[in-house]
């Protein structure tokens, strides 16, 4: 959809709602880069946050 074709309070809202969602990616980029309070130490993988092994590829015959 094209904003030319929205009418100017909804086009209003838009720019508006846009802009503070982009304001408030940015907080949290720069609170996750500072730390964010959060310990930086690395995660240790353990059984409740392992990776899910990775499915075996079905096994194909050679054409004769």
């Amino acid at each position: 959809m094209e904003a030319y074709n929205l009418p100017i309070k909804l086009r209003e809202w838009f720019v508006n709602r846009l802009m503070r969602q982009k304001k408030e990616e940015n907080e949290a980029i720069e609170s996750a880069t500072k730390g964010g309070g959060k310990s930086s130490a690395p995660t240790t993988l353990g059984h409740g946050n392992a990776p899910a092994p990775a499915a075996a590829a079905p096994s194909v015959k050679p054409r004769k």
